[in-house]
């Protein structure tokens, strides 16, 4: 079976990053730079996994979250933002509230920081 997944963040270097962590898990990944992106390429939505920023430019995560809430889609997501604690807190509870399936936040500055091993 084929994961797929989808990375929302208009940060380059995270889209980058994210998105060679995940092939090595053999997934299959898009990106879009935010909300926009995701209204007019729905076929982004069909993934099993999203990593989800907080800061989108004109949107931010929370439009994300009411957008997948209204949709009813069924998909993992984790919060990966520079925001501060008390904002994830606020989107995880928020994501939660919306009954989507929000695993948790990873703070940008620590997915860079990781030291991975290259192949």
């Amino acid at each position: 079976m084929i994961k797929r997944a989808v990375i929302v963040d208009d940060d380059i270097e995270i889209q980058m990053v994210s998105s060679h962590l995940l092939k090595k898990r053999e997934y299959e990944v898009a990106t879009a730079s935010g909300l926009g992106d995701l209204v007019c390429h729905p076929e982004l939505l069909e993934a099993d996994l999203m990593l989800l920023d907080y800061d989108l430019g004109d949107f931010n995560g929370l439009d994300v979250i009411d957008y997948l809430s209204n949709l009813r889609l069924d998909m993992t997501i984790i919060l990966i933002s520079s925001c501060d604690p008390e904002m994830a807190s606020h989107i995880l509870k928020e994501g939660a509230r919306k009954r989507l399936n929000i695993l948790g936040f990873l703070s940008k500055s620590k997915l860079l920081t990781c030291r991975v091993p290259c192949d």
